[in-house]
């Protein structure tokens, strides 16, 4: 379970296989590798999809689907792209590093 400032979010892993986002709904930025591992309680998968993302972080958030990856390698100016629900992302990382 990770846990931010007053919000409480149960997070699982979702095994690289499993295909959740086939579109961006959202971004980070001023986020590091390590602070969404750190969040998350888990390193991401590398090269996961060939040509498009050299990280990517597939998990569930109190039931729903997930996903964090760099596109294009963005990942190298803390600029990520998101899948899933806006305020799951902004009770993991605050609302400044949601777009």
């Amino acid at each position: 379970m990770t846990s931010s400032s007053k919000t409480c979010i149960a997070i699982v892993q979702l095994h690289p296989d499993v295909a959740v986002g086939s579109h961006r709904t959202g971004r980070l930025s001023h986020v590091s590798e390590g602070d969404i591992s750190n969040r998350l309680g888990f390193e991401p998968a590398r090269d996961s999809v060939a040509g498009k993302s050299d990280q990517e972080w597939q998990f569930t958030a109190d039931g729903r689907p997930c996903a964090i990856w760099d596109a294009k390698g963005s990942g190298r100016h803390a600029v990520w792209s998101t899948f899933g629900p806006a305020e799951v992302f902004t009770s993991l990382f605050g609302w400044r590093a949601v777009m």
